[in-house]
């Protein structure tokens, strides 16, 4: 969702936003007719199966609806699973309970956001206001997803390439290290 939620910051408060990687934005708007009543769909399955039978049900649902197969994810060497504390289950519930419902609510468009007045170094468009946007997809991501399909409909408004990251949609969690050298060589290139 930061990439949802910066994308807003871009477009609300214009100047208040430098550089903004949308990392897979989960933006409805930004997907083709078709692929967007598919992906409403599939999310609201998501919210479905949360009321009916509780977020441990919904977790497996949004995982295979990001394309996530959490017994056969491919991870850097040496990282840890992430035991499911209270803490994430509540963080969880959170989301599914709001967030979620905030996504399906967004109507923010492609053409909301800046298509860039100028180019920036390493041929990024910036925005009026000077936002630098980088959409960004997972290597491993499915191409079909909508998160992917959103940020490669992001990276073709703002006229450059979408920057491929190490692992799939939560590659942060899956590869930190290679997301993280990838990221700041994202934003030293500016």
């Amino acid at each position: 969702m930061g990439a949802a939620i910066g994308l807003h910051l871009l477009v609300d408060h214009p100047g208040t936003v430098g550089t903004l990687v949308a990392h897979e934005p989960i933006a409805l708007g930004f997907l083709a007719p078709e692929v967007e009543k598919r992906a409403r769909g599939e999310l609201e399955g998501v919210l479905d199966v949360h009321r009916e039978s509780g977020w441990r049900a919904a977790a497996g649902k949004v995982a295979a609806v990001l394309g996530i197969d959490p017994r056969a994810q491919e991870t850097e060497e040496g990282i840890t699973a992430f035991p499911f504390t209270e803490r994430r289950a509540a963080n969880f519930e959170y989301f599914l309970r709001y967030d979620l419902a905030a996504v399906l609510e967004d109507r923010l468009s492609l053409m909301d956001v800046p298509a860039g007045a100028r180019v920036g170094r390493a041929g990024a468009r910036v925005g009026p206001a000077g936002a630098r946007i980088v959409p960004a997809v997972g290597e491993s991501s499915p191409v079909t997803g909508f998160d992917y399909l959103a940020a490669l409909a992001l990276a073709d408004r703002a006229g450059v390439e979408a920057v491929r990251f190490p692992g799939g949609h939560n590659g942060n969690l899956t590869h930190p290290r290679a997301f993280a050298d990838r990221l700041v060589a994202v934003l030293e290139s500016n």
